[in-house]
């Protein structure tokens, strides 16, 4: 209510002598809505919107009433009162123009409910299909953006996109047991192991297994065939199908592991000093404000930008922030025995752990530290169990049927 007011007008005024009774009960007539009424022993206090204004002045003649105008407040008092201020005025229209203008085009995005997809895998494919900071929104096709999620990403199972404002919201459900799409048999495959190794463990759901576990098997090598035996009663082989072989199989397998560290390293020692730019920013244009690191020999910078809006729906193309410069000065320290191999120790175990992260079992670490001249070698081996497999498309001559066996089946068919 109080936006429309400023939007429209109101005016507060006095209203002295004569009946202040009548006047009121013929506003109420009229339909003037008198709010904020204050009454003391001189006058009445009220505020009235402005263009029923004229009508009360003339209420007030009637009843004897003398009207004062105490505050005028709106938009169309402040437009009079700055209506010889050029440059006011085009600077109200310019900024309205922006804005609107602003709104137009399409200046954030916003997903959600995305985990294994990540947000900049997420941009670049909205890139790909012409979505993009900068587009403009009336050009973009929500339906049209979810179908084609649907399509290119197997792991959604629900999408929906929505424009608002110059702010494009995508939410999105994936689907957690996702193992990949299920190919037709149409195109047989085989598994075969993407490394040497022995295997661990073996399930197959589809396709005939050519290894047990403890077999140990070499890069290339076939592990469970597509193709399929059909026999007879007899256990002769009838003919050959062609399926997509599919099963767990675990390889255990060596990785080679070696790092280095070097003895004496260098390291960043901050003085304190640091230096402050404002920063503006507009698509690739950068208008930075300060010295910048003037007076520092050495430094990192820090960046921090924030982007302007009116509201959550609508962004503006300028960001604003600042860069922090932090001087340091480089030293020279020597490892020792104990930090050398805490340090190695650390980079082994984020290793692990990432492999872990991606379903790898470590089943065994055959690693060393050595120093060797002015350099700590970490090395050896470790023992993983993992699914070391892919797939291949099985040969034409792998499903087809020696002459002698399609002659002996005519044969039996004659008989």
């Amino acid at each position: 209510m109080a936006g429309f007011k400023f939007i429209y007008g109101c005016v507060t005024i006095h209203v002295m002598s004569g009946s202040r009774e009548r006047f009121i009960n013929m506003c109420h007539h009229r339909k003037i809505c008198l709010e904020h009424v204050i009454s003391s022993d001189e006058y009445l206090e009220a505020v009235i919107s402005a263009r029923n204004f004229r009508t009360a002045c003339e209420i007030a003649k009637k009843t004897g009433n003398k009207i004062r105008i105490k505050k005028k407040k709106g938009i169309p008092f402040i437009a009079f009162r700055y209506r010889k201020h050029y440059s006011f005025v085009a600077g109200v229209v310019l900024c309205m123009a922006f804005i609107y203008i602003c709104s137009l085009f399409l200046f954030n995005i916003t997903f959600s409910g995305n985990s294994n997809l990540t947000t900049p895998v997420l941009t670049r494919y909205l890139e790909s299909i012409g979505v993009k900071n900068g587009c403009r929104t009336a050009c973009i096709d929500c339906n049209d953006i979810e179908k084609k999620m649907r399509e290119d990403f197997d792991e959604i199972t629900w999408v929906a996109a929505a424009v608002k404002g110059n702010h494009l919201y995508i939410s999105i459900k994936e689907n957690d047991s996702f193992e990949g799409e299920i190919k037709s048999t149409e195109i047989p495959e085989n598994i075969i192991a993407s490394d040497d190794g022995t295997i661990e463990s073996i399930i197959t759901r589809s396709g005939t297994p050519l290894v047990k576990k403890g077999d140990n098997v070499e890069k290339g090598q076939v592990l469970v065939s597509g193709v399929v035996n059909i026999c007879d009663d007899s256990g002769e082989v009838i003919a050959k199908r062609g399926v997509t072989a599919d099963a767990d199989i675990l390889i255990k397998t060596e990785m080679i592991y070696s790092d280095e560290l070097s003895e004496k390293y260098e390291n960043k020692v901050f003085t304190g000093k640091t230096m402050v730019n404002a920063v503006i920013r507009a698509g690739k244009y950068i208008i930075s404000i300060g010295p910048g690191a003037v007076g520092l020999k050495l430094c990192d910078k820090k960046e921090d930008y924030k982007t302007l809006k009116i509201n959550d729906d609508l962004y503006l193309p300028v960001s604003v922030g600042k860069i922090t410069y932090y001087e340091y000065k480089p030293e020279e320290y020597t490892y020792s025995d104990e930090e050398a191999s805490a340090v190695l120790n650390g980079r082994l175990a984020r290793l692990l752990s990432q492999l872990n992260q991606k379903g790898v079992q470590i089943a065994d670490e055959r690693v060393k530290i050595f120093k060797n001249n002015d350099i700590y070698t970490c090395e050896g081996a470790l023992i993983l169990i993992s699914p070391q497999t892919v797939k291949e498309n099985v040969a034409a001559d792998e499903l087809a049927m020696p002459d002698s066996k399609i002659s002996d089946g005519e044969k039996k068919e004659s008989n």
